[in-house]
């Protein structure tokens, strides 16, 4: 239970590391356990900010596997001054794997040029991500399953799966799936007491 809620809401790594018992469950994440999260705990707290996900390989993420494991749940943000100047990715602050960044880019790339059809317009695909996260909208009404049917065509890879998956972080980033805590009420209290 642990592993699957820590994984769904993920760990913000720059927030950690300026409160410490936030570093607590990343023995929780999958690919780290007790021991490598504690090298990264021990790591993290030199009080670095981590700029983007590649940087965790610095902090004792350094063996590919369980970097390749653990880096899906762990988010990454920036203040938004040092934002572009510090080498943040924009995808960093999801749980889109970074083996899945050009597929995204791309996703990002076709939603913009559907809405936006200028020939002259040279937009890469983190500007295209940025754009989408202004106006969600625009990928809400995306076509999702044409372009996965077009993406099987031409290029022969079958990424039905991680398009939503990634749809669904661009639209709502690291979102909790939790249901909100609300009080009990009186008659709740009592019904749970005495059944």
């Amino acid at each position: 239970v642990m592993t699957d809620v820590t994984n769904q809401v993920g760990i913000d790594i720059n927030l950690a590391i300026r409160h410490d018992w936030l570093l607590a469950p990343l023995q929780f994440v999958s690919g780290l356990g007790p021991k490598k999260a504690g090298v990264l705990h021990r790591e993290l707290l030199g009080g670095t900010d981590v700029r983007n996900r590649r940087d965790l390989a610095k902090f004792g993420l350094d063996k590919e596997k369980v970097f390749c494991n653990a880096v899906g749940f762990l988010k990454v943000s920036c203040d938004e001054e040092n934002f572009v100047d510090n080498g943040s990715n924009t995808l960093d602050h999801t749980r889109i794997h970074p083996e899945s960044y050009n597929l995204s880019e791309e996703l990002a790339l076709a939603v913009y040029k559907k809405h936006v059809p200028d020939p002259e317009a040279n937009f890469s695909g983190v500007n295209a991500i940025e754009y989408i996260q202004n106006d969600p909208n625009l990928l809400e009404n995306f076509d999702l399953n044409e372009y996965a049917d077009r993406l099987e065509i031409e290029k022969g890879e079958y990424k039905r799966i991680t398009l939503i998956d990634i749809k669904m972080e661009l639209l709502h980033g690291f979102k909790d799936p939790r249901i909100p805590y609300t009080e009990l009420t009186q008659e709740e209290e009592f019904y749970m007491i005495t059944g």
